[in-house]
Order: structure tokens, then sequence, then C-alpha cells
């Protein structure tokens, strides 16, 4: 409950800045997660466009909580493997911001340097890969490593 300035909260009586961590545990209870390499003025921390991580490595670690990935515009190096259990809606090549995804005027690239780049073990489930080129850092195409699960691609690129 807010009361007086907008950035404190109530708390056993005594006022408190919002902290980072009250809202990230509001953004691992949503089903949504937002990656946006240009959104620096928020607290990156996934929950909206305004609030969204500026590096995908920081959403991997949510996805398991999360039914859809919107991608903003730009290029994502990634560090590790991406795995996916669980149905998952990524959605990528949108304007900074948000937006209708186009490939053309908004491409998004993740850049894998991890074999496989992207491995889905979601036997029960569905996973959408929809308007994303993936790059393999070096020589070669990036592995897809499809376990189980239903898997729909839609506008995906695989880059040698």
């Amino acid at each position: 409950m807010q009361h007086g300035r907008p950035d404190t909260v109530l708390r056993e009586g005594a006022y408190e800045p919002v902290s980072k961590l009250d809202t990230v545990i509001y953004s691992q209870q949503t089903d949504k997660i937002f990656v946006d390499s240009s959104a620096t003025s928020g607290l990156n921390i996934g929950c909206s466009w305004e609030h969204a991580f500026v590096h995908i490595d920081s959403a991997v670690m949510h996805l398991a909580m999360a039914d859809t990935l919107y991608i903003a515009e730009g290029v994502y190096p990634l560090d590790q493997i991406l795995t996916i259990s669980n149905d998952l809606y990524i959605q990528a090549s949108k304007p900074s911001g948000g937006g209708i995804s186009n490939m053309s005027l908004h491409p998004t690239t993740i850049l894998f340097d991890a074999t496989p780049a992207l491995r889905i073990n979601a036997p029960s489930s569905t996973v959408v890969l929809q308007s994303i080129l993936l790059d393999k850092s070096g020589d070669g195409i990036p592995e897809l490593e499809i376990l189980g699960g239903v898997v729909e691609l839609d506008e995906v690129e695989l880059k040698d």
C-alpha cells in the first residue's frame, strides 16, 4: 500500500523505499518476460517493456515460470545453453519498447557460444519460436536439440 511519496511503501508503520527485491518478487509471479537491450532507464527485472531485462542471460533463469518471452530488436549474446522445459512462446523482432514483430524492420539475433544453442525438453508441452535469428559465434550452424515436446518454428533462421 502506497502512502505519501510514490517511491515508498508502508511496512510495519515505517516508510521504506520500494526495493528492487520487491519488484523481482512481482516479476517472478508474472507469466511474461521482456528483454530489450535499450531498456536502460527501468529496473531491468523483466516484468514489462519499461523494466525489461537488457541481457537475455538474465531472462533465462526465469523461463520455467513464464509462458511468453518477448524480445526486442538487437543482438543478444548468450553464453549458456538455452533450455526450455515448459510451454513457452518466444516472440522476437519487436521494436524497442514493444509493438508488432517484424524481422525485416526489427531483427533480433541471439548469438550463441554453447552447443547445442537451444535445448527443448518439454515432453507434454508446446514451444513456439517466432521471428528470430539464431547465430553461432565462430564457425558452424547453431544446433537445436529437441528431446521432447511439440516445437513450432515461424520465421526462424539459423545462420552459418
